[in-house]
């Protein structure tokens, strides 16, 4: 087993699954060290579904968001902890990404209230809701990690990654 204590991954063919079994018992340092180790696969397995580098890393940090907090589901009974992180990525990628429409559609929406509602919709929903809780309920990005069940660098990146494209649709106004 991957514990933090541990200076670096343990050698031997199931050290990868450790870390995915040790993440999903809390262990950031594991976690971080099972990114390390997959997150350029899952990149490409995106990339290829939505033909964007840019896109594929925002979404391949949602999809490590999602491994984070469903990892303590994992067995390795079930299979590689590569396999299950790919399987996971293929199967978020389909349910929640979608062709990006077209610039006018956000520009001929009409109004600043329309762009904004039209940029909103093309947020990921972790995003969206990070960035609510911080608009309407003034919430910190620890409260917000609380909530979400997520680390304060996965809500930092949420945020990030929001507000950057949200600018991007609205033009830098």
């Amino acid at each position: 087993m991957i514990s933090a204590d541990k200076p670096g991954p343990p050698t031997g063919s199931g050290w990868v699954d450790d870390l995915l079994v040790a993440a999903g018992r809390g262990d950031a340092r594991a976690f971080g060290l099972l990114y390390d180790h997959v997150a350029a696969m899952v990149v490409g397995c995106v990339r290829e579904a939505v033909g964007d580098l840019v896109r594929a890393e925002e979404a391949t940090r949602e999809i490590f968001v999602e491994v984070w907090r469903t990892a303590g589901s994992y067995s390795p009974e079930q299979g590689a902890a590569a396999s299950w992180v790919m399987a996971l990525a293929r199967r978020w990628t389909t349910e929640r990404l979608r062709p990006s429409p077209a610039p006018e559609s956000v520009s001929g929406s009409g109004g600043d209230h329309g762009r904004i509602t039209d940029g909103l919709a093309r947020l990921t929903q972790p995003q969206r809701e990070v960035l609510l809780r911080i608009q309407r309920q003034g919430q910190t990005y620890g409260d917000i990690g609380k909530a979400m069940n997520l680390p304060v660098s996965a809500v930092s990146a949420l945020a990030r990654d929001a507000v950057t494209l949200l600018h991007e649709i609205l033009g830098g106004s």
